[in-house]
């Protein structure tokens, strides 16, 4: 740092989103300036690999810097392990104003413990209303679900007053649009709509009902997912404007410190890949490569594509060495691996981990009690173009990415040696559950069991 001011941190998670479908990753219909211009002057992360496809798991990696068997946050805890240390602590005992506004009250705020450290955590649930805006036009088709607006409004609220004070800032937001149910604004909406001809009717008849398409009583076709993908990108762009609006409440402050903004997400989206939605019972790519921008004007380089992979619960570590020097973050994080430019440890994960300790499927177990649900523990590693997931149920699928980068063909059989040398990579801890011996959450108090029911987990 160079014995200068700390840096404001603006922390973006964007829960669910996809990196193709922003404009920044060459998706080229996407509405997304605001993350293309943050890209445009910072690093793109190309292979940037979450540790989980859901939200509390992957989050609480983002905030520990640690796998989710070393953070124990799952479906089956439904909390972070106490004694952790987390982002916003350690910035709190540098003087940082910790803040945070979470679109996802049921696993990122009080709940789950992920509050852990921000001096103001505020949850902003979802608005879903019929709305004169809402797609459709008056009256509405599909509700209007509000999540990026109403994040934005508290974001600013609090920087507001947090602004004038000499403290160094850190922000943390929590965007939940681009999760089921799509229902963006009618302006947001209308372009990706138009341009696939999509009419009033098609969009009534239009599942999101996710739950029922994993237990098999629904079977999207090809135009329903096409509509499905078009308020996805509708949903992006609405992200993407309340996200500008935030950065421009930093700039009109006058503020004399650099800041360092991370936009990423938990995880990504199934949009009819195999005919399947939402982002439960898998480790494909779809679900966990994530978009990752980073920008530090003066600091870190313009305008860079990074193509090496990393996953970003090295971040973490890695403002700990900016911030406090190359030695704290070795204490901190021993064995740790470099995600920014300059960082003084191996640079990337030459082996990516992921995990899905306990299967989310209370939700189908309560609608379908008796009957065979989908879902297992499962881990992942993932390097030099081939990826490994394990099953609690023995199961072991190997994938040569470079031939077959939809992981549709298990090529275990044809590759022992290369399926043994991967499993070897996964330390223990982070092996798949046997099957029967998982089990569902009890949440412990009304308001949570609703928060759950909210987004279609219970």
């Amino acid at each position: 740092m160079g014995g200068g001011p700390r840096p404001d941190i603006l922390y973006v998670v964007l829960d669910a989103a996809r990196p193709d479908r922003a404009g920044c990753y060459g998706h080229g219909p996407a509405a997304t300036p605001s993350l293309d211009r943050l890209a445009e002057d910072g690093l793109r992360y190309d292979q940037a690999i979450a540790t989980s496809c859901w939200t509390l798991e992957s989050v609480a990696s983002l905030l520990t810097g640690r796998y989710p068997a070393d953070h124990q946050a799952h479906f089956g805890t439904m909390r972070l392990s106490e004694g952790l240390d987390t982002l916003p602590s350690w910035l709190r005992r540098l003087g940082y104003r910790t803040l945070a506004v979470s679109g996802n009250s049921a696993f990122v705020g009080r709940h789950t413990g992920l509050h852990r450290g921000f001096r103001v955590f505020e949850d902003v649930a979802p608005e879903v209303v019929p709305a004169a805006e809402a797609i459709g036009g008056a009256g509405g088709v599909l509700p209007l679900k509000d999540s990026a607006g109403r994040v934005a409004d508290a974001a600013e609220r609090l920087l507001r007053l947090a602004l004038p004070s000499p403290d160094p800032i850190f922000l943390y937001l929590h965007f939940v649009d681009t999760h089921l149910p799509y229902c963006p604004p009618q302006g947001h909406a209308e372009p990706f709509l138009r341009r696939i001809g999509a009419t009033p009717d098609e969009l009534l008849r239009v599942s999101q009902d996710a739950a029922a398409h994993f237990a098999g009583r629904l079977k999207g076709d090809e135009r329903s997912f096409q509509i499905l993908r078009a308020l996805y990108d509708g949903a992006w762009s609405w992200m993407d404007h309340q996200l500008g609006r935030v950065i421009e409440v930093f700039g009109e402050s006058g503020r004399l410190r650099d800041r360092f903004t991370v936009v990423t997400a938990d995880h990504g989206e199934h949009l009819g890949e195999g005919g399947l939605m939402d982002h439960a019972f898998s480790l494909s790519d779809v679900l966990v490569r994530v978009p990752l921008v980073v920008n530090w004007p003066g600091t870190l380089p313009a305008s860079t594509v990074v193509t090496h992979q990393v996953q970003p619960l090295d971040l973490f570590p890695s403002l700990v060495e900016r911030l406090e020097g190359p030695e704290a973050a070795d204490r901190l994080f021993p064995g740790r691996c470099g995600i920014l430019p300059g960082d003084r440890c191996p640079m990337g994960r030459e082996w990516a981990l992921a995990q899905y300790t306990e299967p989310v499927n209370a939700a189908l177990r309560r609608r379908y009690p008796g009957e065979p649900v989908p879902g297992q523990s499962l881990s992942m590693v993932r390097g030099e173009g081939w990826k490994l997931v394990l099953g609690g149920d023995g199961s072991a699928r190997l994938h040569r990415l470079a031939d077959d980068p939809g992981e549709t063909r298990d090529v275990a059989r044809l590759h022992p040696g290369q399926l043994d040398r991967l499993r070897l990579r996964l330390p223990g801890p982070m092996a798949p559950r046997p099957r029967g011996r998982s089990g569902s959450p009890v949440p412990w108090d009304p308001e949570l069991a609703a928060r759950l029911a909210a987004l279609g987990y219970l």
